[in-house]
This record gives structure tokens, sequence and C-alpha cells, in this order.
């Protein structure tokens, strides 16, 4: 499915990561309330949504400031923004 955010970036994402057991324990690391396995899960799900090396290096590149430094804010508002837009796509799909 393709996707586009606020701050610019497009990409093409596979259908039903929400179901994806990868993604499911990476959600629920991010909820545990341990830094440590919420900064883990971050990496895994950005590793989950962008399947290709790639693509995942053209994500964090669109992230990076002035220096280089990817802020792991900016990370966790883009992984958020186009999980929510895969989440509305896959509903879409299911309720045609």
């Amino acid at each position: 499915m393709k996707i586009k955010t606020k701050s610019g970036f497009e990409c093409d994402i596979p259908g039903g990561i929400h179901g994806d057991f990868r993604f499911i324990r990476a959600r629920q690391a991010l909820r545990s309330g341990d830094p440590d396995e919420a900064n883990q899960a971050v990496l895994d799900m950005v590793s989950i949504v962008f399947c290709d090396k790639k693509e995942e290096d053209r994500f964090l590149l669109h992230l990076a400031d002035e220096a280089g430094r990817i802020p792991v804010d900016d990370v966790f508002r883009e992984i958020g923004e186009i999980l929510t837009q895969a989440s509305e796509a896959d509903k879409k799909v299911k309720n045609s």
C-alpha cells in the first residue's frame, strides 16, 4: 500500500502489518515501561514496516537533521503515522 506522511515521506509497505506476530510483540514491548525494551521495539517496528533495507535507510535519511542525526521522536511520530495509515487502509480492504 502507498503511504505519504505529513513530512512528505512516500513509501510502499505491505498490508497486514498489524497482524504480524513480530509487530504485536514489538507493540507489547513499547507498552512495557522499560526504556530499553521500548527502544528495541522501535527498531523492530522500523524493520517490520520496511521489509527492504534500502527503503529503511531512505526513511531514516528522510528524518535526519542537518548534522545527520535522526531524532528518535521523529522516528516515533513517522512510524506512528505510517501505521495509522496502514491500519485505515487495511480496514477499507476488509470492509470492501
